[in-house]
């Protein structure tokens, strides 16, 4: 009996954290065909991500500059001891405040001119280039491919960078779009594709345009027939219907009128051959 409570025990210990299957590291919105799951499951094996108390990742939501802090702070092994910073918005219980405090230690990220971290505030493609290219050895690249990317911007050289080394493309306009957020999904992508060069992308492809849509061809409207008034079978709009005689038909109708017309009388079909009026 007490071998079989013991069992029981373990049962329910252990299969409160059975894995699911269809989930990205047990994430219940992260499913196996989400464009960056092997990132996801990659990041999450290593310990470098960790989702929320309800099981989510929330990949599409703003991915923060503490957040940013606390993944890369990670990945690198840095001391992650929740401490004061000299920051004014970032004390001992802000969370990732040690992540925060060692990464700025060691120059990857840096603070505000006010004093401030910002911790909350969302990260730019550029901002993540800027931290990448800091927190990593990168090869120097020195092609920008990009019509929104020009030098004399702070983040010039990590977006040249990142680039180069296949961690961040751009897009199918030739841009870069550095001030554009990023969500938790795509940073997690360029971190893993960092740290694990199989996730890279080709730098020197460039991405396939999406087809232009053609516009629908105008259809060529059919002239309408020319109406033939001596056909015997056209109806005039608006002319009599009923004639004293032949020869004020063909002030209409030049060649008279066939039996099926409006304007057919049997006393001007002379010879009975269901035309009236015929010359």
């Amino acid at each position: 009996m007490r071998k079989l409570i013991g069992l029981l025990a373990l049962v329910l210990v252990f299969g409160s954290f059975s894995p699911n299957t269809g989930n990205a590291a047990g994430f219940n919105d992260v499913s196996s065909d989400y464009i960056f799951y092997d990132e996801v499951v990659y990041l999450s094996s290593k310990g470098y991500i960790t989702g929320y108390g309800d099981n989510t990742f929330k990949t599409g939501d703003t991915v923060t500059r503490a957040q940013a802090a606390i993944m890369i702070g990670r990945a690198l092994g840095l001391n992650g001891d929740p401490r004061d910073t000299k920051f004014s918005d970032v004390v001992a219980n802000v969370t990732g405040s040690g992540y925060i405090a060692s990464a700025v230690d060691k120059g990857i990220i840096s603070g505000f001119a006010d004093g401030t971290f910002r911790p909350n505030q969302p990260v730019t493609r550029g901002q993540m280039a800027i931290f990448l290219n800091r927190a990593f050895t990168l090869n120097a690249g020195n092609v920008n491919n990009f019509t929104d990317v020009s030098a004399n911007m702070a983040s010039y050289q990590a977006i040249i960078n990142v680039a180069s080394n296949g961690i961040a493309g751009g897009y199918t306009d030739g841009t870069y779009r550095p001030d554009q957020h990023l969500n938790r999904g795509q940073f997690s992508a360029f971190l893993a594709r960092t740290l694990e060069p199989s996730f890279r992308v080709d730098p020197l492809a460039k991405p396939v345009p999406a087809p232009t849509p053609q516009p629908s061809p105008v259809p060529i409207p059919n002239p309408e027939p020319t109406p033939d008034v001596n056909s015997g079978t056209y109806v005039i709009p608006g002319a009599p219907t009923s004639f004293q005689n032949c020869t004020a038909m063909r002030e209409y109708y030049p060649s008279g009128v066939q039996s099926s017309h409006p304007a057919y009388a049997s006393k001007h079909d002379r010879d009975n051959d269901g035309w009236a009026c015929e010359r």
